[in-house]
């Protein structure tokens, strides 16, 4: 395509200076540009291709697949609730693949909890303070943080960084297999409280004991002895660590979600268009992807082939549900992870990918709607002093933090990004709106049929 494209310049140039030497009628400006219009062969996919050169996207990395034996160990972890300290819950639970890998739930419920998605009730359990995020295309190599505060990142020397107080042991082969040691710690997301369960009576100061203790609670059990022998033969059971557990999970959900895997997956229609294929988006999309890279600004913050610039911003969104950590009942973001308190209510910006069927939306869950998202970043001030707290679920209303101290102390660091006063049409609306449709493959959709019927430990897959 690059060399057809030169050669078409090679053309233009040709004639172009042709009919400027050889017609004595094109005396004024004006004609002169009507020949350069009338001979600009440039299509609208040039120049969003160029727009798309320029903002550095292009297709996402692919990977070789794991071995079967690692995805068949990490598939068992995955939806085994053993892996919790009262054996109540799975790291299914919240990333479901019948639920788009999350839980459609505004704040997930972790362990104690009952029921799945919008069925899910608290029981004894507790609403943990954010969004469960979707897990799509995070085995790719541009990754560098996760979770919405970043609190497990990967630096330039490739070590990574874990939250205060949690050293991570060697051993661990990618950014989504370190993520998957700390949930495991959380109390209300899979621990247990003290005195509920032997692993949670571990001290909190002591994570690799908690690791140990699960990873012997798995040896404990034949069907998984077997498993980790055939994932890793070349271990002796007793060299194993509970990082080979998150090393296998970690491949195995990098697998399942890469949106790039033609072999398992229908590609997006805009996968199909970075592969190279013009006729994958229809015009309306394409519209709205010149607006996405131009006017209306998304590209500042949803950048590069993941669609995320894997920064911190706030967007002044309105605080409901637990809080988190000493700013409980609030929820300050980045700064309970990084001490600046810059960082105060911002998140880490989300990728867009499969966004059209991710709902809901924020680190909270505070919109249902793309396009009240999309309003949202466009006047976020008046979105967030105007917000309407019946978006919020009946269960969480009462813990909505509306004063307008608490509304005032989130603006004060609006990030400058939002200050744009753009201003869109709705035909316009409805054409970001399309291009974001676009990102999605139906696929995403048809991941209930990868749950299996049973788990080693023997206890109920379902919730």
């Amino acid at each position: 395509m690059k060399r057809l494209g030169n050669i078409r310049n090679y053309i233009i140039f040709f004639l172009a200076a042709f009919c400027t030497v050889c017609s004595p009628k094109l005396s004024s400006s004006s004609d002169g540009l009507a020949v350069f219009a009338f001979l600009d062969l440039e299509t609208e996919d040039d120049r969003l291709r160029r727009v798309l050169a320029s903002n550095q996207v292009g297709p996402l990395d692919k990977h070789t697949s794991p071995s079967p034996e690692i995805l068949k160990l990490g598939e068992a972890l995955f939806f085994d609730k053993i892996l919790s300290g009262n054996k109540n819950i799975s790291c299914a639970t919240c990333h479901n693949p019948g639920l788009v890998s999350g839980d459609t739930l505004a704040l997930s419920i972790g362990e104690g909890g009952e029921g799945s998605g919008q069925t899910r009730s608290l029981n004894t359990g507790v609403f943990i303070h954010r969004n469960s995020m979707e897990l799509h295309n995070r085995s790719s190599l541009e990754w560098k943080s996760f979770f919405w505060d970043g609190r497990i990142s990967i630096d330039e020397n490739s070590n990574f960084v874990s939250p205060s107080g949690v050293t991570l042991p060697s051993g661990l082969k990618s950014l989504l297999a370190a993520q998957a040691m700390i949930p495991v710690l959380s109390r209300t997301e899979m621990l247990g409280q003290n005195g509920s369960n032997a692993i949670a009576n571990i001290s909190d100061s002591n994570p690799q004991a908690i690791w140990n203790g699960l990873l012997q609670r798995l040896l404990d059990i034949p069907g998984y002895v077997g498993l980790f022998q055939d994932a890793y033969p070349e271990l002796d059971v007793s060299e194993l660590g509970f990082e080979d557990a998150a090393n296998a999970l970690g491949d195995f959900t990098g697998h399942l979600w890469d949106t790039t895997d033609s072999s398992n997956w229908d590609l997006s229609p805009w996968n199909r268009y970075l592969d190279g294929d013009d006729s994958a988006l229809n015009s309306k999309a394409k519209s709205g992807a010149f607006l996405f890279y131009g006017k209306a600004g998304c590209s500042r913050c949803h950048s590069g082939s993941l669609m995320t610039d894997q920064k911190f911003h706030n967007l002044a969104i309105p605080q409901f549900g637990p809080g988190f950590g000493v700013d409980s009942p609030l929820d300050k973001g980045r700064s309970g992870t990084s001490g600046n308190t810059n960082d105060s209510f911002a998140f880490r910006t989300p990728s867009l990918r499969e966004v059209s069927y991710t709902s809901p939306y924020f680190h909270n869950g505070a919109y249902t709607s793309l396009r009240d998202v999309i309003k949202h970043h466009l006047k976020p001030r008046d979105s967030l002093l105007n917000y309407d707290p019946n978006n919020i679920p009946v269960d969480l209303r009462s813990s909505y933090l509306s004063s307008s101290a608490i509304k005032n102390e989130i603006l004060a660091t609006l990030d400058p990004l939002l200050n744009m006063n753009i201003v869109i049409s709705e035909n316009e609306m409805d054409q970001l709106l399309e291009f974001l449709n676009s990102l999605s493959s139906p696929t995403t959709l048809s991941l209930g049929n990868k749950i299996p019927a049973t788990v080693p430990s023997g206890l109920s897959v379902s919730d």
